[in-house]
């Protein structure tokens, strides 16, 4: 059955209004159906009814594109509203981004700028064009405009700057010259970062610029004045130095002839006046050599030995030489040490001694009442060394608490009435801080008013085995191999020097020798020797007139052709190698160098005199061991007079001892006196001669620093300003065995 044409049997049409897509479909789907409802019309009939159909499916189509195109157009303004805020913000945030980078540069205190590479542009921000001096209202410029600021010896530096800059992967830096508008050169740090485009090529770069002008002026204004100030205080130096000099030298003279009136018969009140000026003008040169020493260290002149010293040697000669002050004082001063728990140590032995010296004549300086102790012990360290620590301890004044870090200050002393009531400088502590220090050590102080003070230091030291070899040898025992008795034996003793035959006859009374003579040099040597009444001849090698050597060859050129033969014993304080050679040479038998070690004499005199088995008289048991342990040969090993050298010759008899160093001091003033007036070449073998005899004395003595000085001074060029330099020496060392003769005779009363 048809279709029926009611509308009623029609299918629902969809709502092509809400739903568009959904009316394409449903006009195709009517469309279908349209065209199946036409079956059974004419055709004629159909095909109208087929385009009408087609007519209406294209309408309804071309609504739907309408539709569409509005929608789409509708969602594009939407968009392009959205892009141009997007856009707009964009621009406002950049715009507020470089206002505040604008600022930010402005108000740095370096000066920003910005290179466009590919573009070359430069952009300075105004403290960059402030520092660099660029002109320009735009605050643009070119990499060109830049180079042209520089200062032409920069240019090429500049230029690498750059290179480097844009090769990097790191910041680049470089201290450039500009030359400012206002004509004065500008020193200024320049740091700039690459970076690059997507391609990796560079494009720009960006950085600081940092004016140091100030920095570099200030620089080099102060390395002026360090250059002013160092060349000020070598020029102090050399005026301290200098009157130093021209202060000692008055002073020597007037220490030297008040020594010689305090000698004589004087009235008391005479004898008081003298002895007043004495003491002054030794204060005064005391004085005086700490100032020297003090501008020696400040120029760095002081060169640290490096000896090999017994330590303890060094407390007890301190000790003994302080002793008489402090006894004078009513004190008690005392060692409070272990000698054997001391390790021998490698260091420079006089500054120990200065140090110590200082440290504890303060203590007795500034103790009234009491004791002063002296502590020592040595620590070891991790390296195989030691860590000498010493004390002094005293009972006297105290110092205050905020006084004590500045008493090791030049010229400062804890109360200013210190000055009025014990004298002094300050320079004690000062030059004792300074020697410490210099040693790689520390110092301290601790104190109370009126408790006393315990001063502090404590010094690194090598340690040496072969001194503690050499002490601990035994002592030799003599061998005698001949049958001539002492007290038969006949010797003959050439020497010249006054003191070293008052040794000499000590020694040979010593050894049970009565029948001994003595003659000054080697001519009155050679003619005693013709006689033929001598066995055996001790030869000293240098005297006036005639030498022990020119001697010995004129006795043994006598002896020919007969059969006589002296044995000859050459002494000489020559201790060169091939020195015992020489002597062998020229016809001596054996060979003893000075000072005369007591055993070794001994042996040596016992191949011809039958010494008996027991032991020597006391006086010849003990040598003082430091003068021939490792580095006590060295002049500056110990204080000014070693005088447990002196003591072993006379075993503490005080008339001995007083004849050594009268005899000492006479002598050794007339040596000096020739060394004065032999400074020209004429006179030149007056001071050889005169330096001999005085370097003989001083090593007799005990005078060690100033035997050296003189074995200088014989061996010297013949050269008047090498020659003063000497006598400048030997005068100033002469001066400190004179006066550590002076506390240490007190005692005895020595001239």
């Amino acid at each position: 059955m048809p279709p029926s044409r009611h509308p009623q049997m029609r299918p629902a049409q969809p709502d092509h209004d809400h739903n568009p897509a959904g009316r394409d479909g449903m006009t195709h789907t009517l469309l279908e159906w349209q065209l199946r409802k036409t079956s059974g019309k004419t055709k004629l009939q159909a095909e109208d009814a087929v385009c009408t159909l087609i007519s209406q499916a294209y309408a309804d189509y071309e609504r739907t594109l309408q539709r569409q195109q509005h929608a789409l157009d509708t969602m594009s303004q939407e968009l392009n509203t959205l892009n141009a805020n997007l856009r707009k913000e964009r621009d406002e945030k950049l715009a507020e981004s470089e206002r505040r980078f604008e600022l930010a540069a402005e108000g740095a205190s370096d000066g920003i700028w910005d290179w466009q590479a590919l573009e070359n542009r430069l952009w300075m921000s105004p403290r960059c064009q402030e520092i660099l001096g660029f002109q320009s209202e735009s605050k643009t410029g070119t990499i060109e405009d830049w180079y042209a600021l520089i200062v032409p010896e920069d240019r090429a530096k500049a230029r690498q700057f750059i290179d480097e800059s844009l090769n990097s992967r790191h910041q680049v830096s470089a201290t450039l010259g500009f030359l400012h508008a206002d004509g004065v050169p500008r020193h200024v740090i320049c740091r700039a970062t690459v970076t690059r485009d997507s391609s990796g090529r560079p494009a720009r770069l960006i950085g600081a610029h940092t004016d140091v002008s100030d920095f570099v002026r200030m620089n080099e204004q102060l390395k002026r004045a360090q250059e002013v100030a160092e060349a000020a205080n070598i020029a102090k130096s050399d005026f301290l130095a200098n009157m130093s000099h021209e202060l000692r030298t008055p002073l020597n003279s007037i220490i030297g002839m008040t020594h010689l009136l305090m000698g004589s018969t004087l009235p008391a009140p005479q004898r008081e006046l003298v002895e007043s000026v004495h003491k002054s003008s030794a204060n005064l040169l005391e004085i005086v050599n700490d100032i020297l020493d003090l501008s020696k260290i400040e120029a760095g002149e002081v060169t640290l030995e490096s000896l090999g010293f017994d330590l303890s040697y060094v407390l007890d000669s301190v000790l003994m030489t302080l002793e008489q002050l402090a006894r004078e004082k009513g004190l008690s001063l005392v060692g409070r040490y272990n000698p054997s728990a001391l390790p021998y140590i490698v260091g420079d032995p006089l500054r120990v001694s200065r140090i110590l010296m200082n440290l504890i004549s303060n203590a007795v300086k500034y103790t009234e009442k009491g004791s002063v102790e002296v502590f020592a012990q040595a620590t070891p360290t991790a390296d195989g060394n030691v860590e000498i620590c010493c004390e002094v301890r005293d009972t006297g004044i105290g110092i205050p608490p905020e006084k004590q870090a500045q008493i090791f200050d030049k010229f400062v002393q804890a109360d200013t009435s210190t000055t009025r009531r014990y004298g002094g400088t300050g320079l004690g502590l000062a030059i004792t801080r300074e020697l410490v220090e210099l040693m790689g050590g520390t110092i301290g102080v601790e104190s109370a008013m009126g408790s006393g003070s315990t001063f502090r230091f404590a010094i690194p030291f090598k340690t040496t085995t072969q001194i503690s070899a050499l002490r601990d040898r035994k002592k030799r025992k003599p061998q005698s191999h001949g049958s001539l008795q002492p007290a038969a034996a006949r010797v003959l003793i050439a020497e010249d020097h006054p003191m070293n035959q008052i040794l000499m006859t000590r020694l040979m009374e010593g050894f049970g020798i009565s029948r001994f003579d003595i003659v000054e040099n080697g001519r009155a040597a050679a003619t005693q020797a013709k006689t033929g009444h001598w066995d055996l001849i001790l030869m000293d090698c240098h005297m006036p007139e005639m030498s022990g050597y020119d001697a010995t060859r004129e006795i043994r050129a006598g002896e020919l052709g007969t059969k006589r033969h002296i044995p000859i014993i050459a002494m000489t304080a020559n201790a060169m190698t091939g020195e015992k050679e020489k002597c062998l040479r020229f016809g001596m038998d054996d060979y003893i160098s000075k000072p005369i070690d007591i055993d070794e004499l001994r042996d040596i005199l016992g191949q011809w005199i039958a010494f008996p088995a027991a032991a020597p008289d006391s006086a010849f048991e003990q040598i003082t061991a430091a003068a021939h342990e490792d580095g006590a040969d060295d002049p500056h090993n110990g204080p000014p007079v070693d005088f447990r050298h002196l003591q072993s010759f006379t075993d503490g008899d005080t008339e001995m001892t007083r004849e050594l160093v009268a005899a000492f001091l006479t002598q050794s003033r007339k040596n000096i006196d020739v060394l004065q007036a032999s400074l020209s070449p004429k006179a030149h073998n007056d001071w050889r001669e005169a330096a001999h005899m005085l370097k003989g004395g001083a090593g007799g003595i005990g005078a060690r620093a100033l035997s050296a000085l003189c074995e200088q001074a014989q061996n010297a060029v013949c050269d008047i300003s090498v020659k003063s330099s000497l006598l400048f020496d030997i005068c100033d060392e002469y001066t400190r065995v004179e006066k550590s003769l002076d506390e240490y005779g007190a005692q005895t009363r020595l001239p």
